[in-house]
C-alpha cells in the first residue's frame, strides 16, 4: 500500500461558481509501477453530509511525477456549482 500524506486541503467555491479543491500531496515511500515512477496519479475529492454519507465528488489527474518527501500542490475544479456538504476528503490513486 502506498502511503500518501495530504496537507493544507481546502474546498471552496471558485470564482466561476464551481467547487475548487486545493492542497498538497506527498509520497512518503518509493513506489514504482509497471510503467515507471509514480507519475500523474488521479485525485478525487469526496464530499459527505453530516452523517458521513456520500453527497458527490469530482476528480482530475495530477500533472507530473510525485517524488518521495516532496509535497506537490494540486488545484482542481468540479464541473458543477456548489453542493450541500459537511466534509471534504481528497484521495489519490497511483496505478
Amino acid at each position: 500500500m502506498v502511503h500518501l500524506l495530504y496537507s493544507n486541503v481546502t474546498v471552496s467555491e471558485s470564482r466561476y461558481g464551481s467547487l475548487e479543491a486545493k492542497g498538497e500531496v506527498t509520497l512518503n515511500e518509493e513506489f514504482v509501477t509497471d510503467f515507471g515512477t509514480a507519475a500523474e496519479p488521479s485525485l478525487v475529492c469526496v464530499l459527505k453530509d453530516a452523517d458521513g454519507k456520500l453527497v458527490t465528488g469530482f476528480s482530475t489527474y495530477l500533472s507530473g511525477t510525485l517524488t518521495v518527501g516532496q509535497p506537490k500542490a494540486f488545484d482542481f475544479d468540479s464541473f458543477f456549482e456548489g453542493a450541500d456538504y459537511e466534509t471534504a476528503e481528497v484521495y489519490a490513486n497511483i496505478s
